[in-house]
């Protein structure tokens, strides 16, 4: 059954610069089903803040085939070992509410329970972009 796992971690400057311009993740790694890179911002901070864009800090959400894919890339890839110092969480899945391209959509769905994690993703067109800072 496949896992999703939601990962936080603060890195070194030039490693975050390098991961916002290019993947840091191998997509062709095995197990790996899907893989999205984001920086973390502080939401009503001013446009141009220092303080608004974290580059140094990363979330990292993946989809892989099985828990042991997971447990090998944690233990076995370099940015994978740079991971597994942070927080992270193993997501089941549930439902879902549209769609993004490469997510596979697992047929086995999970019953509700506790604690619950929402994981959004979205992708903004260029023009959204200044309403969104605004």
């Amino acid at each position: 059954m496949s896992i999703s796992s939601y990962h936080l971690v603060k890195l070194p400057f030039l490693l975050a610069i390098k991961g916002v311009f290019s993947n840091l993740i191998n997509n062709k790694l095995n197990g790996l089903v899907y893989s999205e890179y984001m920086t973390a911002m502080t939401l009503g901070s001013p446009i141009l803040s220092p303080s608004r864009f974290l580059i140094t800090e990363v979330a990292f959400f993946a989809q892989w085939k099985n828990e042991e894919s997971l447990e090998n890339y944690l233990k076995n890839d370099k940015f994978g070992r740079v991971l597994a110092k942070g927080w992270h969480v193993r997501l089941a899945f549930m439902r879902e509410w549209g769609s993004i391209t490469g997510y596979k959509t697992p047929k086995q769905k999970t019953e509700l329970g506790n604690p619950v994690v929402a994981v959004t993703i979205a992708r903004m067109k260029p023009l959204s972009i200044p309403r969104f800072l605004h």
